[in-house]
């Protein structure tokens, strides 16, 4: 009897405490919260239901990660933490779009209130799992300040070798992190750069509206192969093609650049930079032996003819491995370059009379170890040279859209440097003028959310300019939103020549 009842206590576990056991653990994974399926029709509560899903739908799929122990990447790391700096900002606009629902009507009152709570209860699902997956995210090398760098494919199919789309299967994804101390140190290096962008910008692609997968719709390959990839949050071009591939900005003009003009845009030099050649070459009009060179190992160089800036110890290089800003200035002959915040060209005499980009070729070598990461965004040309002092007796005001911030905040980019030093230069040298700082922005996103932004960005530009030693008492701060548009906002150039800072002389 005893025999008896331990078989069928056993069978009894088997057939019940085993399923029930199984049945827990397929319950860890919640269940998904639905996205809402249709607009409310107001702005600002479409536009927190959508940022709120979005973020929800980056965070679900690492449902359960936590309660089993399952490890993340570098990769996930980066993705939850921008999940973290969003999703707080996300929540802190929740008392906006609540408040716009007062006026509505009692059917939109009604959806838009069970959107905002259940995208709410998104948003904080969001945060909350994030902020618990990220307590266990391993502790980095304290001396290690190299970027990692890694291409990260979904299937194993070549990229595209046209400007034709891929299949779309294929995702491309670069990581990089930038601590804040490093943040602070490099615009601490910035303070004395000069550069100040052209008055009004005639081409800007930063790459936004093109697929992954794709190559981008505003330039022409000439040869090689390169196609659209994310880095972090930005869309970039990568460059395949280790013998090099040849690019160009498309305009309906053959000679697009004026008198005076300037060109920006980032490119980026991976872990391996330093021991495998990685190169970028610019080509003006049809001159096929004498670009502007940008080359890494041994020496790095920059060179245009006669003109080089070079160097084998990469300590003057701050930062090598990572994303670096290209300035480039023309004004009547004269050209100036800037790596970063360095001057790195300075040609008197520019021997031709730029008049469009025939070409921009990268290339690199190969690796065994490693695959190479060779890539470009956010090229911007502008025309007229920067003169900020010339603005302000004409015009009463200096106008510039070299004031630049991360997307949706009021946080200043390094190279916003160069403006802000000439604002800088421009007060200390008369001492009795004030300026009022204006922001301006797009019409992306609401009227509301662009009125404050500007208006923190203005303040920020303010806080720059004391830090650099200006009485604070001498400038005021306006925003402005995107009330007070420069043209349409119907083209990427338009759009960028409306983000925009003003320092309006005030008598």
């Amino acid at each position: 009897m005893k025999l008896t009842l331990n078989a069928a206590f056993g069978l009894f576990a088997l057939l019940f405490i085993i399923p029930l056991h199984s049945l827990e653990a397929q319950k860890k994974k919640s269940k998904k919260l639905k996205r809402p399926s249709s607009r409310v029709g107001i702005s600002s509560v479409d536009k927190f239901v959508r940022e709120s899903f979005n973020l929800y739908d980056k965070v679900y799929v690492y449902d359960g990660y936590h309660e089993s122990g399952k490890s993340l990447t570098d990769d996930d790391y980066e993705i939850l933490i921008d999940v973290v700096e969003d999703g707080q900002e996300v929540l802190a606009s929740a008392p906006d779009a609540i408040s716009s629902l007062d006026g509505a009507g009692v059917l939109k009152q009604g959806k838009g209130t069970l959107q905002i709570n259940r995208s709410k209860k998104a948003l904080k699902y969001s945060l909350k799992t994030a902020k618990k997956l990220l307590t266990t995210k391993p502790k980095k090398n304290e001396d290690e300040d190299e970027v990692e760098d890694t291409v990260v494919k979904t299937d194993d199919k070549n990229p595209t070798t046209s400007g034709s789309s891929s299949s779309g299967n294929t995702t491309n994804t670069l990581t990089v992190s930038d601590t804040p101390k490093e943040r602070d140190e490099k615009i601490s290096y910035w303070m004395s750069y000069d550069f100040v962008p052209g008055k009004e910008v005639i081409f800007f692609d930063n790459m936004q509206d093109d697929d992954y997968g794709d190559f981008p719709r505003r330039w022409d390959m000439m040869s090689g192969n390169a196609e659209m990839a994310r880095f972090g949050k930005e869309k970039v071009l990568l460059f395949y093609n280790h013998g090099g591939t040849s690019i160009r900005p498309l305009f309906k003009e053959k000679e697009y650049l004026p008198e005076a003009f300037t060109i920006e845009f980032d490119i980026y030099f991976d872990k391996i930079a330093k021991d495998r050649r990685s190169s970028y070459n610019i080509y003006f009009n049809d001159n096929l032996y004498n670009p502007i060179s940008i080359s890494t190992w041994y020496p790095f160089e920059i060179e245009y003819k006669k003109f080089q800036f070079k160097t084998s110890k990469y300590e003057q290089v701050r930062n090598f491995n990572g994303w670096h800003h290209i300035a480039i200035s023309y004004h009547k002959g004269y050209l100036k370059m800037y790596f970063d915040e360095q001057k790195v060209l300075n040609i008197p005499r520019f021997d031709v009379k730029p008049t469009h980009i025939s070409k921009i070729v990268a290339s690199y070598y190969e690796s065994d170890k490693q695959k190479r990461v060779v890539s470009i965004k956010n090229f911007k040309i502008a025309k007229g040279g920067g003169k900020p002092y010339a603005q302000v007796i004409a015009d009463g005001k200096f106008v510039t859209h070299g004031i630049l911030f991360d997307v949706g905040k009021a946080t200043l980019k390094p190279q916003s440097s160069g403006p802000l030093k000439r604002v800088m230069d421009m007060m200390i040298d008369n001492p009795d003028w004030k300026f009022e700082i204006v922001g301006h922005t797009d019409s992306d996103g609401d009227d509301v959310s662009n009125l404050k932004l500007s208006k923190l960005r203005a303040d920020a530009v303010k806080q720059a300019l004391i830090a650099r030693k200006i009485n604070g008492t001498r400038l005021t701060t306006t925003g402005k939103g995107e009330s007070v548009p420069v043209n349409n906002n119907n083209s990427p150039e338009e759009k960028a020549n409306n983000r925009r800072v003003e320092f309006i002389l005030k008598k």
